[in-house]
């Protein structure tokens, strides 16, 4: 990830994760541990200053509690009322994380969970999983 910032320049970047934070060791079961995270975030955000003389970028860490900079996630769900007191964003697959043949796109699904998170103060991502060769076929 540090490497794609240095020669990037991204506006955003995103993990995933299975624990509080990703990269930390935590669920994983080997027992390691480690501060990843903060190393990448840190110089995401040091890089963003150094090129831009301001930080105007953000970082999308699941599993992790309203850090400064740090925009959270609803998986699959979408808050039942506005959510007004963090940036937040709801995401979604069409049809799962990865690719899967045969799947059948909702075109209407996708525009009613993009309208339900920007109705109640979020955004939406929509994960379009690419097919075996990287290539993406649109109905």
């Amino acid at each position: 990830m540090m490497d794609v910032t240095e020669h990037y320049d991204p506006d955003f970047i995103y993990t995933d994760g299975t624990s509080d934070q990703p990269f930390s060791g935590n669920g994983t079961g080997t027992g390691f541990k480690a501060n990843a995270m903060q190393i990448v975030i840190a110089d995401f955000y040091n890089r963003s200053i150094q090129r831009r003389g301001m930080v105007n970028t953000f970082s999308i860490v699941k599993f992790r509690h309203n850090t400064n900079g740090t925009v959270n996630t609803e998986e699959f769900g979408i808050p039942e009322k506005i959510n007004s007191k963090e940036p937040w964003i709801a995401e979604t697959p069409v049809g799962d994380w990865f690719y899967a043949p045969d799947f059948t796109y909702n075109s209407g699904m996708m525009i009613k969970y993009i309208i339900e998170a920007i109705a109640r103060d979020g955004n939406a991502a929509i994960c379009i999983s690419l097919l075996p060769d990287g290539s993406i076929i649109l109905p």
